[in-house]
């Protein structure tokens, strides 16, 4: 009778929760393996640097599609200054490919 009970009283908890998933999760960053190079991007007067990209990638951040060349992956980028913490940049031209980030400072 006394298990029936304590099953009855943990049924309301497992209905409220969405999913197994539901809870804190924490990152342990000590874990963590980084491969690879950095990115390395920046905007200076008006014009947008990617020095980690190969090759090297220096467009005009005004919004509008700039050829580019020697990349597998797309033929013209797009950078766009949102506003002062935000960048917009859209590759491939018409691709619907698009990232919105904050800046590295």
């Amino acid at each position: 009778m006394r298990i029936l009970i304590s099953a009855l009283l943990l049924v309301p908890a497992v209905a409220l929760a969405t999913s197994a998933l539901d809870g804190t999760w924490k990152t342990r960053t000590d874990t963590m393996k980084v491969t690879g190079k950095p990115d390395a991007f920046a905007i200076a007067d008006g014009t947008y640097t990617c020095s980690s990209c190969s090759p090297a990638v220096k467009i005009q951040a005004d919004g509008a599609d700039h050829k580019v060349t020697g990349h597998d992956t797309y033929d013209s980028r797009a950078v766009k200054v949102v506003d002062a913490g935000a960048v917009a940049a859209r590759h491939c031209g018409s691709c619907a490919r698009a990232s919105v980030g904050a800046p590295v400072r």
